[in-house]
């Protein structure tokens, strides 16, 4: 699926993949989340220079831009499973001239899998996941069975599956930077931030500085990652988003220590 390029505002261009409708909604909100509002530095979450940001669940790599030109000589590993994903980010790496971000082109989970299916809704690419059931079951239940299966088959959430790759974060870093501080860990997996985090050995919890998460409050989800990082001595802010539908809760979680 090739990636076409964009013109989004304030003159900044960018690529994303393919959206059937032609609307591009999503890249749009993604560019004002991320640099205009400036979502990710929020309660005292900051990016200095020389820092070392991990980007879970890149998309197209908006964050790991914005990241690298936030600060000076700023590196991001940004991870993103889905191959047209990885593509578009790829491309707007190029675009930008971003060659401190390093790509990984699989999942990450709390513990190594091959051919994991990953659900891709080409209209919504940002919600793309591998726990489909996450984004539709809540939307059955919004919208009754008859919009449902309009919206899945012809609609906004029609998806495509492929296989993925699902590696522990730990492993990548033993490999890639097994020592040095890690200043910034931004995780988006669309319902797996608590395996992402669950990924990750002890002696690596020791050098995260600051989280930032994206947690749709199902399954006790929201609870599972508050306690994981309070029981590492972060102190924990939880933002709901807002303008949210009835019955969906997705909160932004930015922990510091």
């Amino acid at each position: 699926m090739a990636a076409v390029k964009l013109d989004l505002v304030d003159g900044f261009a960018c690529y994303a993949t393919v959206d059937p409708a032609g609307k591009y909604a999503e890249i749009n909100f993604i560019y004002d989340e991320v640099f205009t509002r400036r979502s990710y530095l929020r309660e005292g979450i900051d990016i200095p220079d020389r820092a070392l940001v991990v980007d879970v669940g890149a998309n197209v790599g908006l964050f790991s831009l914005f990241a690298s030109k936030e600060a000076a000589e700023v590196d991001v590993l940004a991870f993103e499973p889905h191959p047209a994903l990885v593509a578009a980010l790829r491309a707007n790496l190029e675009l930008h001239g971003a060659d401190r971000v390093r790509v990984f082109p699989s999942g990450l989970g709390e513990r190594a899998e091959a051919g994991v299916d990953f659900t891709f809704y080409p209209q919504l690419p940002g919600n793309s996941t591998r726990y489909r059931e996450l984004k539709e079951g809540p939307l059955l239940d919004l919208v009754g069975e008859r919009v449902f299966q309009e919206v899945t088959t012809t609609g906004a959430f029609r998806s495509e599956t492929v296989p993925v790759e699902i590696r522990r974060l730990s492993d990548v870093l033993a490999e890639v930077e097994p020592t040095r501080p890690i200043d910034l860990l931004k995780v988006d997996a669309e319902g797996a931030e608590v395996d992402v985090l669950r990924g990750l050995d002890e002696g690596d919890w020791a050098r995260i500085r600051q989280v930032v998460a994206e947690i749709q409050d199902t399954g006790g989800a929201l609870a599972a990652a508050e306690a994981l990082l309070g029981e590492r001595g972060f102190t924990v802010t939880a933002v709901l988003a807002d303008d949210l539908p009835d019955g969906i809760a997705i909160y932004t979680l930015y922990a510091s220590r």
